[in-house]
């Protein structure tokens, strides 16, 4: 049997600070449609691998070759 591994909530604030934003920012962006969460009751959630896979994919600078 595969077990299921649910994944990291974090709240706006959490997912503000790990963002580098600010929670108005975020929200800003969470209006726009640039950052996925769900509800849970009134509040919003967000999976932080979701978060991760946003900032890798919106790195800039040289590319690191290791």
């Amino acid at each position: 049997m595969e077990h299921y591994k649910s994944p990291e909530l974090m709240t706006t604030k959490e997912a503000a600070e790990y963002l580098r934003l600010s929670s108005a920012g975020l929200l800003n962006l969470v209006s726009q449609g640039k950052i996925p969460y769900r509800k849970l009751g009134r509040s919003n959630r967000y999976v932080k691998e979701e978060l991760k896979k946003i900032l890798d994919t919106n790195k800039r600078g040289p590319k690191s070759y290791d």
